[in-house]
């Protein structure tokens, strides 16, 4: 395996992408990364979110958080539904096929199906 040069690291743009998912403590430089090896810089942003995870379960408390927790991961299975179906529909018109859901056979045969 290669070593990866750290100086070609951009490490504005991992900050930013972290920033995404969680807040940085007023504290932590990314330029600091830098010295850190892969595995290291990983374990390094686990922990710092884990910390960011207990501070917003000591403020919401640990049933609202839960609620929250519910209402993400149904949101998130929701939306992932919703992107299946869609992809699903156009995989069907795309296909010429016609769904013959919710029909009666007596309709069908009438059409000449």
């Amino acid at each position: 395996m290669q070593a990866m040069d750290r100086n070609a690291w951009d490490l504005a743009t991992l900050a930013a992408e972290v920033t995404k998912i969680f807040s940085l403590p007023r504290s932590e430089t990314p330029e600091n990364w830098r010295q850190m090896a892969p595995a290291q810089l990983a374990d390094h942003l686990v922990e710092l979110a884990g910390q960011e995870y207990d501070a917003k379960e000591s403020t919401l408390g640990p049933e609202m958080m839960r609620q929250l927790e519910r209402l993400l991961m149904l949101r998130a299975v929701d939306n992932r539904w919703v992107r299946h179906l869609t992809i699903w529909t156009s995989y069907v018109r795309a296909s010429g096929c016609e769904p013959t859901a919710n029909r009666t056979p007596g309709g069908l045969q009438a059409r000449g199906a």
